[in-house]
């Protein structure tokens, strides 16, 4: 039995209703089964052909679930009086905009879950280091003796956490840009926008459409919720006047709510006392990882945890894979696989800290969003001891780059090459600036296949 969240004013109705979910990844599933839960007549289509949807895609034909493939049109699916968009399809896609076209009410499956969800909500946006901010506030919060849930575009999607969630528990959740897109009512306890620059240009309109999605993440709050904001990055701190909740600001380098002090973290959340918590796990951490922790401390004291828990999840946080995760040591050079640094911001900042640690040759490239990769190339030019580019975007960051950068085919041939730039004590790393999809499935294959072509180097 689905239970409306008191926060919703006008929870969406399900029972009798007819569903169509575009979309057949995690998320479209997701929302498909909690619609069918909820008494809906759904169908679920998918541009892919109905053999590559995944096992648990049609599994839902159990429930009296409709699952069609090759479908991007209304015209092969039943007409239906309410949509939910999975967050890989475009807005500008045709289906979705036959369905606006006629009027049909479109939600995301955050939006759906959302409406539905007994727990109080800690959400997290920004471009760069949503994973890494949620895993530490997750972490605490359960370090406290809390329950958690860590949900959304990291982990499980809301929808299919609902049934295990109580009042008493707290939901981190990542949000992206192409979910905050199709929310109405998403209104989280806390909201915490870590920065913003130019991405995923080639599936939002423009940066002002990117800008205004991140934003609808504290549109709705409440005025006794807690907003969570980064002054150190101009683009989050240019939303302070979006904030209807109570601010709390967070900066290294400057007076604020959340700030840093001599090796520790100091919180003083509006309406609540000052708290002191020993950071000294992070102190050789960058300040953008720093700042992930702080906003993580934070949202963590909103929904509970003490200070003796922050500082256990600190002591104990490793990198996830393929975030600046060491894979291979051969011949004396470390082989890093830091295949999640999918934006210009994230690689320079990813670049400054390894080369805190020694000279890093650097494998970099993949699919063109086009964005602006100037400040990438410049950053190579600065810090890298030698560059390897590989993907679409390897001719583009060769014309701006300084330096000769040598281009190659692939990935093996990438880390081969890389390997014999590379002496005793230095590292090659492999940070794309650019999306996957150009040769790789996903971030994922492409950190194994680099880890891969690494380990190969132990052989020879």
């Amino acid at each position: 039995m689905l239970t409306p969240n008191p926060r919703v004013a006008r929870p969406v109705e399900l029972a009798g209703r007819q569903v169509l979910v575009v979309g057949a990844g995690l998320s479209g599933v997701a929302a498909a089964w909690l619609a069918a839960i909820g008494g809906a007549q759904v169908a679920l289509v998918d541009n892919r052909p109905y053999a590559q949807l995944s096992e648990e895609a049609k599994a839902l034909t159990g429930m009296g679930v409709l699952v069609l493939g090759e479908t991007e049109s209304l015209g092969a699916a039943p007409s239906p009086d309410l949509a939910v968009v999975s967050p890989g399809v475009k807005p500008t896609a045709p289906i979705v905009e036959e369905l606006r076209g006629r009027g049909v009410e479109v939600l995301g499956e955050i939006e759906l879950a959302w409406q539905f969800c007994p727990a109080k909500v800690a959400a997290v946006t920004g471009t760069n280091g949503k994973g890494t901010t949620c895993r530490l506030m997750a972490a605490m919060i359960e370090a406290a003796g809390l329950p958690v849930a860590l949900a959304g575009n990291i982990g499980r999607p809301l929808s299919a956490c609902l049934f295990e969630l109580t009042p008493e528990h707290a939901v981190v959740l990542e949000v992206s840009s192409f979910q905050l897109m199709t929310t109405r009512a998403f209104a989280p306890q806390v909201a915490a926008v870590l920065n913003l620059t130019p991405d995923h240009l080639d599936w939002h309109r423009d940066l002002e459409e990117y800008r205004w999605a991140k934003e609808q993440i504290l549109a709705r709050q409440w005025p006794g919720d807690l907003a969570v904001l980064v002054m150190d990055d101009p683009g989050a701190a240019a939303m302070e006047e979006a904030v209807a909740a109570r601010l709390a600001r967070v900066s290294v380098v400057q007076d604020a709510e959340v700030r840093w002090r001599e090796g520790s973290i100091v919180v003083t959340l509006p309406g609540r006392k000052a708290r002191k918590i020993g950071a000294a796990a992070i102190e050789e951490w960058g300040p953008y990882h720093k700042l992930d922790a702080m906003v993580a401390a934070a949202g963590a004291i909103e929904m509970g945890a003490d200070e003796a828990a922050i500082e256990q999840a600190l002591r104990e946080y490793t990198n996830p894979e393929h975030l600046m995760s060491e894979v291979a040591v051969a011949g004396g050079v470390r082989y890093v696989d830091d295949s999640k640094a999918t934006n210009v911001a994230a690689a320079v900042a990813d670049l400054e800290h390894l080369t805190r640690q020694g000279p890093v040759v650097v494998i970099s490239g993949g699919k063109d969003k086009g964005t602006d990769l100037t400040a990438w190339a410049e950053a190579m030019d600065r810090k890298a001891k030698a560059v390897v580019l590989i993907g679409e975007t390897a001719g583009k960051l060769a014309g701006l780059m300084k330096r000769k950068a040598e281009r190659v085919g692939g990935m093996v041939e990438a880390v081969r090459m890389a390997t014999e730039m590379a002496e005793a004590g230095d590292m090659v790393a492999m940070v794309p600036a650019a999306s996957s999809f150009d040769m790789f499935a996903g971030q994922a294959e492409r950190g194994e296949k680099f880890a891969e072509a690494a380990r190969g180097m132990e052989s020879q």
